[in-house]
């Protein structure tokens, strides 16, 4: 058993929870599909919409998210990793949700929900027992999401036991999800704030330029309390045309984030475009929100996805391959199929954002295609980094 727990893999958490978010991403759209054509209801007391959404946050994302944010904790507070027994167990938290959530519809909803609100806490827990230790406040945000990522967990929920809406006609487990959903963007920025000072600076140095780049932190500050104050007015007036322009000024918010990356030309550097367009697809998504909500457009749930799978796909798709490659021990040099990973993810958000709006491509073929497309970007991520994950790094470090 000792010798288990000694297998690269569970050297540090980026390689189960990277492993897991892309198979996670792969695997739940087929039963996903299944769901949604079949006319199954996985959750007795909801649609099967929010199902889908659920496990999209609260599976792959949040997958992602641990796996970045137990990587990044070392080197931010000096202090050692999870490793061994503990990463074990916790990714046993985290698989045991999603089996909840894949057998919700003949489990008492009691154990659903205590089963999936177990992993957050514990994350949360790590992370500020880290942050305590080392006595730093620099990342502190990251604790205050992770725990509003369970309080919304917590409302989802609450949609199996309480009846009516919750703050207005939005039931309990829409606003939660929408609010899950806001929330995964203001850390998908915390995230690549973090990593866009590393990597930006090494495309500057292999470009022959001094790394002097520098993320300008008020604007990352503002594109993530304007995301917030939507977050506040959306929850309790939604669909309100205030809440509409205030996302508008999310969408303007990211496009001037954007204005940091125009250095040199280090947009070439796919793992530099690929955290670019991830802001890019949260400053479209609440162009589309903002719009929907002023003029009544209806553009609202479709443009929802240019958040779940524009941003949030671009930016982990991203990170996991910036991650992957450098703390396994080689060279931030994306192989070619992780190009074409990109290209996939964002070619699959722009058909599930605007399909609906061709007239001549049925809703099967959109709804279709785009799950092809994002299946099949990170099968390329797999092919790519199961046996870098799967092995001892290849500069002999630890780790």
């Amino acid at each position: 058993m000792d010798r288990f727990y000694l297998h690269p893999l569970w050297a540090y958490a980026f390689r189960p929870f990277f492993l897991l978010a892309a198979g996670y991403a792969i695997a739940i759209i087929p039963i996903w599909l299944f769901v949604l054509f079949g006319g199954i209801d996985p959750l007795p007391w909801a649609s099967p919409g929010l199902w889908h959404a659920h496990e999209m946050i609260y599976g792959f994302m949040v997958a992602a998210l641990a796996g970045f944010i137990l990587t990044a904790l070392p080197s931010w507070t000096a202090t050692a990793p999870l490793c061994g027994r503990g990463l074990v167990l916790l990714v046993g938290l985290w698989m045991a949700g999603r089996g909840a959530m894949i057998f919700a519809a003949v489990l008492p909803i009691e154990l659903v929900a205590v089963v999936n609100l177990a992993f957050l806490p514990v994350l949360c827990a790590i992370v500020t027992r880290a942050m305590m230790a080392a006595r730093m406040r620099r990342h502190v945000g990251f604790v205050w999401a992770i725990g509003g990522l369970f309080l919304a967990q917590v409302v989802f929920f609450a949609g199996g036991f309480l009846p009516g809406g919750f703050f207005g006609d939005a039931g309990w487990g829409e606003t939660g999800l929408r609010s899950a959903l806001l929330l995964m963007m203001v850390l998908i920025v915390l995230s690549t704030t973090r990593i866009a000072m590393v990597v930006v600076n090494f495309a500057l140095e292999q470009d022959g330029h001094d790394p002097t780049f520098r993320p300008a932190p008020p604007r990352r500050n503002l594109a993530n309390f304007v995301v917030l104050l939507y977050l506040a007015v959306d929850g309790t007036f939604p669909g309100h045309a205030v809440g509409g322009w205030i996302a508008l000024a999310a969408a303007a918010a990211q496009l001037d984030v954007l204005s940091d990356f125009h250095v040199g030309r280090v947009l070439r550097r796919p793992y530099v475009l690929g955290l670019y367009l991830g802001h890019g697809w949260i400053a479209v998504g609440f162009a589309g929100i903002g719009i929907s909500a002023i003029w009544g457009m209806g553009l609202g749930t479709d443009f929802l996805h240019g958040l779940g799978i524009g941003a949030a796909g671009s930016a982990i798709l991203t990170v996991m391959g910036i991650a992957g490659l450098r703390h396994s021990g080689r060279e931030l040099r994306f192989p070619v199929a992780l190009y074409g990973a990109l290209v996939l993810i964002n070619l699959s958000a722009v058909l599930r954002v605007g399909g609906s709006y061709i007239d001549f491509i049925p809703y099967d073929l959109m709804i279709g295609g785009a799950s092809v497309l994002w299946i099949l970007a990170f099968v390329l991520y797999l092919v790519v980094f199961v046996p870098k994950l799967l092995s001892v790094r290849a500069d002999g470090q630890p780790g």
